[in-house]
């Protein structure tokens, strides 16, 4: 009896290669990982932004930094969100 004469659930089929193995799950870590770091990066880069416009803005002595003596990221956006929902 020949493979063509079995059924498919009866053959075994072969193992894969540890660099097929490795490939597939490299490249499945790289689309699972994209969009994540992509979204992270346009976050970043958005808050920097808010931040360095609501600093012109606000004066100094009202600075999150001013009170607390280190720069605090983020202040820009919940600035923005205040002065959104005034």
């Amino acid at each position: 009896m020949t493979n063509r004469e079995l059924p498919t659930s009866w053959i075994k089929p072969e193992p894969e290669s540890f660099l097929l193995r490795l490939r597939r799950y490299a490249l499945t870590g790289i689309l699972v990982m994209a969009p994540t770091a992509i979204t992270i990066f346009i976050l970043f880069k958005t808050v920097t932004w808010l931040d360095s416009l609501l600093a012109g803005i606000i004066p100094p002595i009202y600075r999150p930094e001013h009170f607390l003596g280190f720069y605090l990221p983020g202040t820009g956006l919940i600035a923005g969100a205040i002065l959104v929902i005034v």
